[in-house]
């Protein structure tokens, strides 16, 4: 006998699982490279204090990019689980982490980095840097979160 055989049925994980599946096979490469704009090396570095509002929806509460190359970049998101890194691709492409997510990004505007996640399913968020913070917003969360460039 095997182990799936023993656990009851799931229809809504299977489609689940199936949607996944046929999201990862795709070949998504849903936007062009862009030239990372300049604002990258300002804030390349720089760790990001959210208040309780993120803790809450995203349980975040800092925030670190840093911008490799023009092809990468690493996330360092400090979470209740501790610290996470993420490496992104800039050039179309998701690159994994440990944990098994796989996450890309580009610059929608000088001003504006989209950071794509795929978990179980697409996340999408956004987000704007205006002088020394940051605001975060989601397809998938409503609102906005502040953060604020930590030491400014």
């Amino acid at each position: 006998m095997i182990l799936w055989d023993l656990l009851p049925p799931n229809p809504e994980g299977v489609a689940a699982l199936k949607d996944a599946v046929a999201a990862l096979a795709k070949d998504d490469r849903g936007y062009p490279v862009a030239e990372v704009p300049t604002l990258a090396g300002t804030i390349s570095g720089r760790t990001y204090v959210f208040g309780p509002d993120a803790a809450k929806e995203f349980e975040l509460s800092t925030l670190m990019i840093e911008f490799d190359s023009a092809t990468e970049g690493v996330m360092n998101v400090t979470d209740t689980s501790g610290m996470n890194i993420w490496p992104f691709g800039l050039d179309g492409s998701y690159r994994q982490s440990e944990d098994g997510r796989a996450m890309r990004g580009y610059w929608s505007d000088d001003r504006t980095f989209v950071f794509e996640m795929f978990d179980i399913g697409q996340l999408t968020y956004y987000l704007r840097f205006e002088g020394d913070r940051v605001l975060l917003t989601s397809d998938n969360v409503p609102g906005e979160f502040e953060g604020i460039a930590e030491g400014d």
